[in-house]
């Protein structure tokens, strides 16, 4: 009964999927029917054929790859340095209150600011890397805060009052009670974390990457090639989020049989 309840909300989850892409689609290709010129607003077949084209060029390829490479150091950076500040602070007053500030300047300077910053501070190809680390650093930091400062104090009392090991209380307490809202930190953040890698990419030109392709594009006015990189943008954003739950479902999957065995 269960597997058939999950196979049947599948199913009209991908039905409803489908019906808002079509509909968007076909918004998209009837205001380009309106205006009825390709270089100011490409419609889908057009777009979507110069991305099959791309997709064809090794070139593309080249460009994905370093997009992903720097951003995926980016985000593992940020989230190392979030999850370690997140941990000291909720347990340690006096480096919560040291770095609080440096907390708040992040998230409220604008990642424009921080790219023309590192442009004049650093290489180029390594401001994606940076930018990427400096907006997910934040969202970790803080979901890992809150969550662990909301443990419940009880089960944290029975803990001290037993005198349960270490390893034993982060495993048995802490985790379960973390990790659901700790991983969905994780996957926002990598969401934001991209979208910021990629428009450090424009800004400073950063050679063979997505964001230099969309540059270029930009410069050249080929506007065809610009939607068509914003195609594979969102894609590949898309497939990371999907990649990223799936493993949130098997990493949680695999707790709950844990902690019912």
């Amino acid at each position: 009964m269960n597997r058939s309840t999950t196979r049947d909300n599948l199913i009209k989850k991908i039905i409803f999927v489908l019906i808002s892409a079509v509909f968007w689609t076909a918004l998209w290709d009837f205001i380009s029917y309106k205006v009825g010129m390709k270089y100011v607003l490409p419609s889908p077949a057009v777009t979507f054929k110069r991305l099959y084209e791309m997709m064809g060029e090794s070139e593309f390829y080249l460009y994905a790859g370093n997009s992903l490479l720097s951003i995926l150091k980016g985000f593992i950076g940020g989230a190392l340095i979030g999850t370690v500040l997140g941990a000291l602070s909720a347990f340690l007053k006096g480096v919560d209150i040291l770095f609080s500030p440096l907390n708040t300047v992040i998230k409220a300077t604008p990642v424009a600011s921080f790219i023309i910053l590192a442009f004049i501070w650093m290489n180029n190809s390594d401001i994606p890397v940076l930018i990427s680390v400096l907006m997910i650093t934040p969202i970790v930091w803080s979901a890992l805060k809150s969550a662990l400062q909301n443990v419940d104090r009880e089960l944290i009392e029975m803990a001290n009052t037993y005198k349960i090991p270490f390893f034993k209380r982060i495993t048995a307490l802490y985790l379960p009670s973390v990790l659901p809202s700790y991983l969905t930190a994780l996957v926002t953040a990598m969401g934001l974390g991209w979208k910021a890698g990629i428009a450090a990419e424009v800004l400073c030109g950063t050679n063979d990457t997505l964001g230099n392709g969309l540059l270029t594009a930009k410069t050249y006015l080929e506007t065809v090639d610009m939607f068509a990189y914003t195609v594979a943008i969102v894609v590949l954003s898309v497939i990371i989020e999907l990649a990223f739950r799936a493993i949130i479902k098997a990493i949680s999957r695999k707790e709950r049989r844990n902690g019912t065995a």
